[in-house]
């Protein structure tokens, strides 16, 4: 099943993703393409919160590492946020873990607010370029 409707907030050039349950079943990299649409249109830095996350298949796998490198080879980053303990164990026993910043903790209310203090939590410094200025409530599959 492939799912492409994850709440999503962009300000400047940081998105901020909800993967929710349908990530459980979303085995044909519905996420992925969510993401590489956004990068595509500029997007820069990618906040993901895996809070829904029930196991990590190879899909969402192979599509975490094919995203974070295209945001690496444009001077970005993906950030995963309330990710399950499990997600980080195997990432780290597969040796990729270290590709992505990890945050902890809960980031619910609303999203703007939630991403300015996410990227304090962690004194991230990214570049909110504002010559881009898109909202995106929702992506359309």
């Amino acid at each position: 099943m492939k799912f492409t409707k994850y709440p999503t907030t962009v300000t400047g050039r940081t998105c901020y993703i909800l993967a929710n349950k349908e990530v459980n079943s979303d085995l044909q990299g519905g996420l992925e393409e969510v993401m590489d649409q956004l990068v595509e249109r500029g997007a820069r830095h990618i906040i993901l919160s895996l809070r829904y996350l029930k196991f990590l298949h190879a899909t969402l796998l192979a599509g975490l590492l094919s995203i974070e490198l295209k945001l690496r080879e444009v001077g970005g980053q993906m950030i995963l946020v309330e990710a399950p303990a499990f997600v980080r164990m195997m990432m780290n026993q597969w040796e990729v873990a270290d590709r992505f910043i990890w945050v902890n903790g809960d980031v619910e209310g609303e999203i703007t607010n939630s991403l300015e203090n996410l990227i304090d939590l962690k004194n991230i410094k990214l570049k909110m370029d504002s010559d881009i200025d898109w909202q995106i409530e929702n992506i359309i599959g």
